[in-house]
């Protein structure tokens, strides 16, 4: 006969269960999405226009959707979902938001979007993702927005084009 205790800790288990499956759930929901943006985002590089660092964009935005792709495919079975690769695909999603930066202009809004996924991930039961997107997509930030300061890129583009800075 099982005692109270037992009882107990067997309910906390199926709670853990419950929890991690659901955040399962949500990591693969984002997950469409983001492979979904990057598709689109590779696209729109490829509509005629003078874009910056439109091969390299391709490329990352290319590698999010293969990424995205394989895990899909490899969560489809839900006792196949790995935390770790989950921060990966994170990881591919805010190189793919800087990608945009770097293409469309670092002073655009195209970084807004970095915003809505560190709402996402950091909304989750495992904080360190939320932390991990939010590091990331700041450092990541910081060095686009010093390489433009630094002259590096161009200041012409974004919602606040500069076209003769005072430097």
């Amino acid at each position: 006969m099982a005692t109270a205790q037992q009882y107990r800790d067997a309910a906390q288990e199926a709670r853990g269960a419950i929890a991690d499956a659901e955040e399962a759930e949500r990591i693969i929901a984002m997950m469409k999405v983001i492979g979904l943006v990057a598709a689109l985002a590779g696209v729109t590089q490829w509509i005629p226009r003078d874009l910056p660092y439109r091969g390299a964009c391709s490329v990352v935005y290319a590698f999010t959707v293969a990424v995205t792709l394989g895990l899909l495919s490899r969560f489809r079975d839900r006792s196949r979902y790995d935390h770790r690769l989950a921060m990966f695909h994170a990881g591919c999603a805010v190189a793919s938001v800087l990608a945009a930066a770097a293409s469309v202009g670092v002073f655009s809004g195209t970084i807004v979007s970095a915003a809505l996924g560190i709402f996402f991930y950091g909304s989750g039961d495992d904080k360190r993702l939320g932390w991990f997107v939010y590091a990331t997509g700041t450092l990541g930030y910081a060095a686009l927005f010093a390489l433009t300061i630094g002259g590096v890129m161009p200041l012409d583009r974004g919602l606040v084009a500069i076209a003769e800075p005072d430097v």
